[in-house]
């Protein structure tokens, strides 16, 4: 791999990650080797599953961030 785009050791936190661009976008961070934590308002697994198949540590977290509260939970828990 390219180590311009090489992420391991990283940890990206993806917001809208079940889905779409958002999903497209964490598979892509997973590939390039950092770990992944998924933020949506929406529970899903494909993204998950997709993610621990390329041998990358992932934490699913659904909830909605329009919340401040909750944007504080999602920084603590993947800390």
């Amino acid at each position: 791999m390219n180590s311009l785009f090489d992420l391991t050791g990283k940890v990206a936190i993806v917001t809208g990650g079940t889905t779409g661009l958002g999903e497209a976008i964490a598979v892509g961070l997973a590939e390039a080797g950092a770990d992944i934590v998924i933020v949506d308002i929406l529970a899903g697994t494909e993204t998950h599953d997709t993610i621990k198949n390329l041998g990358r540590k992932v934490l699913q977290i659904t909830t909605d961030l329009s919340k401040m509260e909750n944007i504080n939970m999602v920084v603590n828990q993947t800390v």
